[in-house]
């Protein structure tokens, strides 16, 4: 990184609002319990129509 010039931060996690990190880790909990609907491509322009 330094050869290249490139500036990299280390986060701490302070900069996350944590109501949005519990969203996601429900979520990850949710597809790990297998809640969870999958859409095909070929499936997807409808399912956007219906919204």
């Amino acid at each position: 990184m330094q050869a290249l010039k490139i500036k990299l931060e280390v986060a701490n996690g302070e900069n996350y609002n944590l109501e949005f990190v519990e969203k996601i880790w429900e979520s990850k909990r949710q597809i790990t319990q297998g809640k969870f609907t999958e859409v095909k491509p070929e499936n997807i322009e409808s399912l956007i129509d219906s919204l």
